[in-house]
């Protein structure tokens, strides 16, 4: 018998099971840095690739388009399948964006506990790594402080650790737990309950 939080789940509204963990992808960030793309050139990016169970030549040509930032212009592609503009092709069937071939990402597949304990440890990896003695709850003591970082940055992510782990155990994390010992203790009142039953002196029958 599974504990509190075991099993399978898929939230509520994720209906695409594909992930884009499952596909590689094409970034226009790597194309700009190796290609040295400018704004004042128009590019194309056009390659071949091939599946492992599937077609060997899989032909792409996609265009680069330039978005005006505050910062500056910032290069997208323009998706193969729709047009949108998006930073990353995912070489699956087709080439196209994520919306095209309806890839879920992988948090969207997180339960709410398993979300709970990755912002807390995130929180807390900014001070400390895990050594296998402390949870995420621990409070981290002064001395944990890393060389060269100041005390009042220390203090930020400190309280902004303890506040994660706080709302971590506060929220559906520690009332499930709760919600499963009640269970529990249920449990073990109804077994009690029949083995002093069975053990209750029986009446005579005279």
């Amino acid at each position: 018998m599974g504990g509190y939080g075991s099993g399978r789940y898929m939230r509520l509204g994720v209906k695409n099971a594909r992930r884009v963990s499952q596909f590689q992808t094409v970034d226009i960030r790597q194309v700009r840095k190796a290609h040295g793309l400018t704004a004042d050139t128009p590019a194309r990016i056009e390659f071949v690739y091939g599946l492992r169970n599937g077609p060997q030549s899989i032909q792409v040509s996609a265009p680069v388009v330039w978005v005006a930032y505050p910062y500056g212009l910032r290069p997208f592609f323009e998706c193969p399948g729709c047009g949108r503009r998006c930073c990353l092709l995912y070489l699956a069937e087709q080439c196209a964006c994520r919306q095209c071939l309806g890839l879920s990402y992988p948090v969207q597949f997180e339960t709410k506990q398993n979300q709970g304990f990755r912002r807390a440890w995130r929180a807390r990896l900014k001070l400390v790594q895990p050594d296998g003695h402390s949870g995420c709850g621990d409070w981290i003591p002064d001395w944990k402080k890393p060389k060269g970082m100041h005390w009042r940055t220390f203090e930020r992510l400190r309280n902004e650790a303890h506040q994660a782990a706080v709302e971590l155990w506060g929220g559906p994390v520690g009332q499930g737990i709760l919600q499963q010992q009640a269970k529990d203790a249920e449990k073990l009142d109804s077994l009690f309950n029949r083995i002093a039953a069975r053990n209750a002196p029986q009446p005579n029958g005279h």
